[in-house]
């Protein structure tokens, strides 16, 4: 019951005109319902125009008292899975890296879309369904002021109906549903991989054959998979709601006369029922596959949620000290720091340490060593991105504690390998547009973009220039600590030289620390200080 648990978490204030509107309609369509019941039995030449006056008054109420609540209720809806979904990405924000490094981050954000898409269809759907349900509630007390027999016959009929469509025909469709979710991913995932490895496969004909033959059986099972579900829809809901509605016309003609002993008067009147019935009665059936979309894709939600929730332990409600608090640091220690990767139990799991290192402020530091030696873990440690397994971090002697992180990620400004470009320039106050026009010319990237309403107007450069813009984001920002993973290696010969020759000088010149991972032994002497790692251990140089 996701949907209900979204109504009742996120909602402040319960909308009560909106619900109590949707009672208010509900009752006009009885009224309707009872005017076209006693009209039918009156002659026509006694027929008065107040009569008319009466069901227009109804109708007109009907169709106001839905609108206003439908437009309430919905709202409420909206805004309550705006909350949620805000809420939640606001905690992905704040968890820890090592936990965003093992979800399934494709899956995430499908998670995320299709709880948002077709979410203001899927609820009007639904809202209408809970409407009709109502209806046909009024309709089976209206039923048992005119006959009990005949309510008792058709409730049984309807009731057993249901019963068995909830327990067999509903959970059917439910399974086919999720797996027919769970291929639609693996497609997608297919088809993203066609556009990233795009290259690859072009390059690669036998590659590029064998990965689209695999494509075309992941399509091939989807549609036989969506076929299925579109059958069972189709049976288990279209054709079994036509069935129960005929048979109900059926039992009502031929058997309740005889059953009930009830008069050819009485007969005419459910039958009238049982035609209104068909609306409302289809809406209950037609909703029921939006019920277990939204439902599954807000309890997705709400998973991901409790996750997160367990993974920062917190986090959020501990006190914050001021982001400039760190500003000042003379020195960062690390005390017997190890970190190991949780590889799901794995023994073979690579651990780093025992790390002792002191960095000083204003120096540059050099990681250095083999692939897979930890570099790249050693400085997601040192960033606080990662938390370490045992051992402590201390700033300025003082241990680093859980609340200080937020102050202590405001010291660095980090390009690692894996680097995400924003095409908005995100957290700064201000922009220097002679700064930025200046970087870009000393980057050479001014006649490849440029900034206008803080953002690029291109990002779709070379895996080089790229690099070039994302340091000009990081010399924008004007951190204290600047953390480099390779980033010259994608550089040519002159910005090589250009960024440890120059570019890192500058920046001890200004006070700022440099902490760069790097293989190139020819500007070695650039660095104050070298830290060499071997398969997770420091070694001496």
């Amino acid at each position: 019951m996701s949907l209900i648990q979204l109504y009742k978490t996120e909602t402040q204030e319960h909308e009560s005109l909106g619900i109590l509107m949707f009672f208010v309609s509900s009752v006009a369509a009885i009224a309707i319902l009872l005017s076209i019941i006693t009209l039918s039995s009156i002659p026509l030449e006694k027929l008065k125009y107040s009569y008319l006056f009466i069901y227009v008054f109804f109708l007109i109420l009907f169709i106001v008292g839905k609108r206003l609540s439908f437009r309430r209720l919905l709202r409420t809806f909206v805004y309550a899975n705006h909350k949620l979904t805000k809420r939640v990405s606001n905690k992905i924000r704040q968890s820890n890296l090592s936990y965003i490094e093992k979800l399934s981050q494709y899956d995430v954000f499908q998670d995320i879309s299709d709880n948002r898409e077709n979410f203001v269809e899927s609820v009007t759907i639904i809202l209408n369904a809970i409407h009709s349900s109502i209806i046909v509630l009024f309709v089976f007390l209206f039923m048992l002021f005119i006959s009990t027999k005949a309510f008792v016959i058709c409730f049984l009929t309807i009731g057993l109906s249901l019963y068995l469509h909830t327990k067999y025909l509903q959970k059917e469709y439910e399974i086919q549903f999720n797996k027919t979710k769970q291929q639609e991913k693996v497609y997608s995932k297919m088809f993203h991989q066609l556009l990233l490895g795009f290259k690859e496969l072009k390059i690669n004909s036998k590659m590029s054959n064998e990965h689209f033959l695999f494509l075309n059986n992941v399509l091939d099972q989807l549609e036989k998979m969506t076929l299925k579900m579109c059958q069972l829809m189709i049976k288990n809901f279209n054709i079994f709601f036509d069935a129960l509605l005929l048979g109900y016309l059926g039992v009502i003609t031929f058997a309740l006369p005889k059953i009930a002993s009830i008069d050819s008067h009485t007969v005419s009147k459910v039958l009238i029922i049982g035609i209104f019935l068909n609306g409302p009665v289809g809406s209950l059936f037609a909703a029921i596959p939006f019920w277990i979309k939204s439902n599954q894709n807000v309890a997705k939600i709400y998973q991901l949620e409790t996750e997160i929730d367990q993974e920062i332990n917190n986090q959020l409600a501990m006190p914050k000290l001021s982001l400039d608090v760190f500003n000042q640091f003379t020195s960062i220690q690390l005390q017997k720091v190890k970190y190991t990767h949780d590889n799901n139990g794995d023994e073979d799991s690579f651990t780093l340490g025992p790390i002792n290192l002191e960095i000083q402020r204003g120096e540059i530091l050099f990681i250095v060593g083999g692939n897979g030696s930890g570099k790249t873990t050693l400085m997601k440690i040192l960033s606080g991105l990662y938390k370490t397994t045992s051992g402590e971090i201390r700033i300025d002697d003082n241990p680093l504690k859980e609340s200080m992180l937020p102050a202590y990620y405001n010291l660095f400004s980090l390009i690692m390998s894996d680097y995400y470009l924003f095409n908005k320039l995100y957290g700064l106050d201000s922009i220097d547009s002679k700064k930025v026009a200046s970087l870009l010319k000393l980057m050479k990237l001014e006649t490849k973009t440029a900034v206008i309403d803080n953002a690029f107007t291109d990002t779709r450069l070379s895996t080089g220039q790229r690099k070039r813009l994302a340091m000009i984001v990081a010399l924008l920002h004007d951190k204290p600590i600047y953390l480099f993973d390779e980033w010259a290696a994608d550089q040519d010969i002159h910005f090589r030289t250009y960024f440890y020759e120059v570019l890192l000088k500058d920046l001890k010149n200004k006070g700022k620390t440099v902490i760069a991972i790097s293989h190139d032994d020819r500007f070695f002497h650039v660095a104050d200080k070298i830290f060499k790692l071997e398969f997770g251990k420091a070694v001496s140089v």
